[in-house]
């Protein structure tokens, strides 16, 4: 199995696993893959899934905000900051 290094400025290089599953369909990774690092864990995605997983998140995000619950905080991390979005 060909070794995938993920190399990012603030977090230094990542290397997939062999057998590492995606995030979103659980399937093996083989070839290219996005990571996001978080708090305890990296999430693994293929690039599709990466964008299937943000356009329903978006999707999530533009529901919430039309219903006027967008500056209500319930839980998370508190990094919101109320601009940008």
């Amino acid at each position: 199995m060909m070794a995938i290094t993920v190399r990012s400025e603030t977090w230094g290089p990542r290397n997939l696993q062999p057998g590492q599953q995606c995030f979103y369909c659980h399937a093996e990774i083989k070839v290219v893959a996005v990571m996001w690092a978080g708090s305890d864990a990296d999430l693994w995605l293929h690039p599709k899934c990466c964008q299937s997983l943000m356009l329903r998140m978006s999707r999530d995000c533009w529901e919430i905000e039309c219903k006027g619950d967008f500056d209500r905080q319930v839980g998370g991390s508190g990094r919101y900051d109320g601009e940008g979005l």
